[in-house]
């Protein structure tokens, strides 16, 4: 193999470690402890094969291209009473007002809002545009901010939205598997996502998935888009848009697409 081939084969690693990894954390979540033994043999058998490869080619091993980007999932059952001020370990409600949901000049004039202000920002905000006619503003950290702390009420049919900050090379593109969980653990009507690249959205109108299995369908997608990568020899400037962009076809139901 040529270097270049070796740091592809090196890629292909550690893209297939962080979502072992994943699955491993979806199967512990769910109790499931023989697919957590299935999945944990199978990391060490690609761990072992990762260490193999960057030695023999001579590349440095990178962690942090292993490190899985989660965002913090909690029950939403008594979570929350939706006021001004709950925090949680990662994020804090910062403002509740009034907003009409119906309104959709509004309503779109608000979501361009945030994405303009929030597009700079080093750090994940979000805001929930609830049915009951609330607006809960939210700020998290770095990588994580926790919409939950609305309360499940307020999140039932509400329109969402949060940025992505661009923080270095793994900031996230698009909706991150966490977000496509969220989407259907939480019943939301509508999310979007902001950063760099844009803003998206969302919205799924298809036969009832269980948060389990929608994060089992994005990981999926990501790995058809891996694999049609390497068949083409070409990289993936951004992973999470293409995913999504694999769903919106295999999906029914699923709508996707840039809005601004």
């Amino acid at each position: 193999y040529t270097r270049y081939e070796c740091t592809q084969i090196q890629r292909n690693l550690e893209t297939k470690l962080r979502y072992a990894r994943e699955e491993k954390a979806i199967y512990q979540a769910a109790g499931q402890d023989d697919l957590v033994r299935e999945v944990t043999e199978k990391m060490r058998i690609l761990g072992n094969k990762y260490k193999e490869v960057s030695e023999r080619a001579g590349l440095p091993t990178r962690a942090e291209r292993i490190r899985v980007f989660q965002k913090r999932e909690t029950p939403l059952k008594g979570l929350a009473s939706g006021k001004k001020g709950d925090s949680s370990a990662s994020s804090v409600i910062d403002k509740v007002s009034d907003f009409d949901y119906a309104d959709k000049k509004e309503m779109d004039m608000a979501l361009r809002q945030f994405a303009e202000e929030k597009l700079e920002s080093k750090i994940e905000h979000a805001v929930v545009f609830s049915s009951n006619g609330k607006k809960y503003e939210i700020s998290g950290l770095g990588s994580t901010v926790d919409i939950t702390l609305a309360g499940a009420d307020a999140l039932k049919d509400a329109v969402v939205i949060h940025n992505h900050p661009k923080n270095g090379e793994f900031s996230g593109d698009c909706f991150s598997k966490a977000d496509f969980k969220g989407y259907f653990e939480y019943g939301l009507k509508e999310l979007y996502v902001t950063n760099h690249t844009g803003t998206y959205v969302m919205q799924y109108e298809g036969e009832l998935l269980t948060g389990l299995e929608a994060g089992e369908k994005y990981r999926i997608a990501r790995e058809a888009v891996f694999q049609k990568a390497m068949w083409e020899d070409n990289e993936i400037d951004f992973e999470q848009l293409k995913t999504m962009e694999r769903l919106a076809e295999i999906l029914n139901g699923l709508t996707f697409k840039k809005v601004f």
